[in-house]
Formats: structure tokens, sequence, C-alpha cells
């Protein structure tokens, strides 16, 4: 059944509309990033805060770049699977670091090898005793439907192997800590051998450009396209006209 130009057209508009509202949300998704990006590089040029004994007032140096000082807790770890460095598969070591005044903060201590991309030995690059962290302080979300953890086999350390971090999660599994924050250790924190400090990656900010162009060409398309279907239905309902 062959559709009335009039309807055909709406249909056009409606799908160009749709295709250029996701192109603008993906350059309102790039914006976002490169002020991230920019902000997390003006954190690393900033002389570090140190924190307090007690982690007084930790909420308002959320994105500084920091120091810690305490003692790493070796009787519980966490391990975020399948993180790759470079093409090596392996885990990034999460820690609680026990604060001088109480409580502790969950130390993301670097890149851990892991041929299974879940299983690693952090014994193997224990740090015993009082340590100076400097790393950057990231708020940990709260999100909902997240995976459940999963504790790896043994008896100690206690492992724990996630995907990803909730804050929810890390209260129920890691409860001595402070569940909303989480201390990423900078290449510049010395780091026993098989443990890459690779610190806070710059956010992806071409692929957002990329999918932009490609609505953007989608839009372009079908509003080209539904007005060449349009002149050739004109040509053709004049051609009848004229026979």
């Amino acid at each position: 059944m062959k559709l009335p130009p009039v309807l055909v057209g709406a249909i056009a508009v409606v799908v160009a509309a749709v295709c250029m509202t996701a192109g603008f949300w993906q350059l309102s998704r790039l914006h976002a990033k490169r002020a991230l990006n920019a902000a997390r590089r003006a954190a690393l040029a900033a002389p570090p805060v140190t924190i307090e004994p007690d982690a007084r007032g930790l909420g308002a140096l959320a994105g500084r770049k920091v120091v810690a000082f305490g003692e790493y807790d070796s009787t519980v770890h966490v391990l975020l699977s399948a993180r790759f460095y470079k093409d090596d598969l392996g885990v990034e070591l999460l820690t609680p670091l026990r604060l001088p005044g109480g409580g502790a903060l969950l130390v993301d201590r670097g890149w851990l090898e892991a041929g299974d991309g879940q299983n690693a030995a952090p014994s193997a690059v224990a740090e015993p005793g009082p340590r100076r962290v400097v790393g950057l302080l990231i708020p940990i979300e709260r999100r909902a439907n997240m995976p459940p953890w999963r504790r790896l086999a043994g008896d100690a350390p206690e492992r724990w192997s996630a995907h990803e971090l909730d804050s929810a999660s890390v209260a129920a599994h890691v409860p001595a800590t402070l569940a909303h924050m989480l201390l990423v250790a900078l290449p510049e924190s010395h780091a026993p051998e098989g443990l890459v400090r690779t610190g806070l990656p710059e956010l992806d900010e071409q692929v957002h450009v990329s999918y932009a162009i490609q609505w953007f060409s989608f839009a372009a398309a079908t509003i080209v396209g539904s007005l060449a279907l349009a002149l050739r239905a004109r040509r053709g309902s004049r051609a009848e006209t004229k026979t």
C-alpha cells in the first residue's frame, strides 16, 4: 500500500527529530566528559591535601588530590574483575587503609595480574606497616540493581570479586570503611613489584563525537531521502495528469 506523501513527510520529521535529539544528547555527554577530564587534570596538577586522621571533612575533598596515612588491612580485599593493563588481563586491587583516628578508607592500589580476570593473590603485593598514600579521592555512587559480589575461594585473606563498586555493597562487605569514598592511588605512591599504579585514566571523549556525527547523519539522510521521495511522487503525479 502506497502511503500518502503527507504521512511519509510526518514520519520523516519524527525520525529526524529523534535522531537530532540523540545527537545533541551525545554532544552534552561530550561536554560533561570534557569538564570532568579538565577537573581531573587540574586536581593532578594541584598540591595534595592531607586527610585528617579521623577523616573529618572528607566529603569536601571529593575530586581532590590527597595524602592519606595509615596501615592496610590485609585481611580483606576487593578485586574488580576483568581489568586490562596494556594487553594483560588482571584485576584492580582494593584494600582498606586503616586511619590513625579510626575507621578506614578503601584504596584502589592498582592493577594486579590474574589469568582468569578474577583470581589474584594480594599477599604477593603486601604493603605492611605505616603507609603514605597519594591519590585522587572520588565518590562511590549508590547504584541500583548491581550484580552481587562473589566471595572467592580461600579462608584468608577474605577476597571479594566484583565488576563495579557501589556504596551499598562496600558497606555490606567491607563495613568498617567509609563506603562513600574511594582513594585511587597514583603512580607517585611507591608500589611493590607486580602491582601497577594506573591512577585514574581520562574518560574517552571521542566516542561521543563519533556517535553524534552518526545521529546527525541519520537525520540528514532521513530528510534528504524523504524530499527525494516527495519529488519523485510529485513528478509521477504530473506525468499521470498529462497522460
